[in-house]
């Protein structure tokens, strides 16, 4: 069982928050958000896969900028190589990298 944090930080490498990914049983990620801002918008957690592909775990609304989101992660988290935040039309707003650790 092992859990995973990385910060999530925008293209100009501003730290936005942290993504958790557990690998225990139940596998489960929780993203803590806070944009600096006074956002009240909703946004998407998305993770990559080792594939490349990108699988939609859910939604969550900000407050003032501020926002966390928890929930069952469908993906091992072996298979999983980073989270992003979107805005609901596809905008990254900040990334994740995981290191797979042994």
């Amino acid at each position: 069982m092992a859990a995973d944090a990385d910060a999530l930080l925008t293209a100009a490498h501003q730290t936005e928050g942290k993504v958790y990914l557990y690998d225990g049983s139940p596998r489960w990620l929780y993203m803590a958000v806070d944009t600096h801002g006074s956002s009240n918008d909703n946004v998407i957690c998305q993770l990559e896969t080792r594939g490349g592909g990108t699988v939609t775990i859910g939604s969550f609304r900000l407050q003032g900028g501020y926002g966390a989101w928890g929930s069952p992660d469908p993906i091992a988290a072996s298979q999983v190589t980073g989270a992003r935040l979107t805005t609901m039309n596809g905008t990254v707003l900040a990334t994740a990298s995981f290191t797979t650790s042994s």
